[in-house]
């Protein structure tokens, strides 16, 4: 969603409708994925991570509910419900992806992926894009699109089936079922 609003914005400079308003609730439900893939890993801060992209799918569907209603709407509830919904996505991913980095859930080099990403879009959104739209309001959607594309590549890690997940002691194995629907594309 948000590579596609990015793209649009900087070739035509205007914003499709929904996008950004869509983008608030599949961030979470991402986060929700990693949260599941993560398995009983980490108990504490993985249930920690899990409660705040929780947070950040609540307060992303309730901008999506208003701006439904009212497509211009401003005020305190949207605004809060977009920075909850954002700080609760970083918050949440900074969090599993302390999770992640002491698992292998993801190959080589792709274990930190979600903790730098996590630690790196504040600073990509505001500063880098700060800077890029002093030179062109379009331009501040370039930071946005490069996160969204680490954000793809996340998902498609999240997807694999078919990875083990080790962590101290404990394995855990990708039901076999499951990972042979997914790949006869029924799952």
């Amino acid at each position: 969603m948000w590579m596609a609003k990015g793209t649009a914005i900087l070739i035509t400079g205007a914003q499709p409708p929904l996008l950004f308003e869509l983008a608030l609730l599949l961030f979470p439900v991402g986060l929700l994925g990693l949260y599941a893939r993560l398995g009983g890993h980490h108990g504490r801060l993985r249930s920690a991570g899990g409660a705040v992209s929780l947070v950040a799918l609540v307060a992303g569907a309730i901008y999506a509910g208003v701006s439904a209603v009212d497509p211009d709407a401003t005020g305190v509830v949207p605004g809060v419900a977009i920075a909850g919904s954002a700080l609760g996505t970083v918050v949440g991913l900074v969090l599993l992806g302390l999770v992640t980095r002491q698992t292998n859930a993801f190959p080589p080099p792709w274990t930190r992926l979600p903790l730098r990403l996590g630690l790196a879009t504040p600073v990509l959104l505001s500063v880098v894009g700060g800077m890029l739209s002093e030179i062109n309001e379009r331009l501040l959607e370039v930071p946005l699109v490069l996160v969204a594309i680490a954000w793809v590549k996340l998902g498609l890690l999240i997807a694999d089936p078919t990875k083990e997940i080790v962590s101290g002691d404990a394995t855990r194995r990708p039901d076999p079922s499951t990972a042979a629907a997914r790949e006869r594309g029924h799952g």
